[in-house]
């Protein structure tokens, strides 16, 4: 039988101090929340539309700015809203 791997166990294999400071985040961001839904590397694979797994995927292996299609794909599959998605720090606080 295998080994149950969360879905955040694809960060291991990517160097996110590599590329630019929100992309990494937004990266974290998917897998923390593919991880909350107990989504395994397994479920990456089958569960993402292919849009979202190409722009997951690209993203993965660009220093490229990740775009808010992506995004927006990304969610769909996760079954969030983009608001859901965005709902941490910084993005969730207000300026003062």
């Amino acid at each position: 039988m295998l080994e149950y791997e969360p879905a955040s166990a694809f960060l291991a294999q990517v160097k996110l101090q590599d590329m630019p400071v929100v992309s990494g985040s937004l990266i974290t961001r998917f897998f923390e929340i593919a991880d909350a839904h107990h989504w395994s590397k397994f479920d990456i694979t089958i569960r993402l539309t292919d849009t979202a797994k190409k722009s997951l995927m690209s993203a993965l292996s660009s220093t490229a700015p990740i775009s808010i299609y992506s995004v927006t794909s990304w969610c769909a599959s996760l079954n969030i809203s983009v608001r859901d998605f965005f709902d941490f720090p910084p993005y969730n606080e207000v300026e003062k």
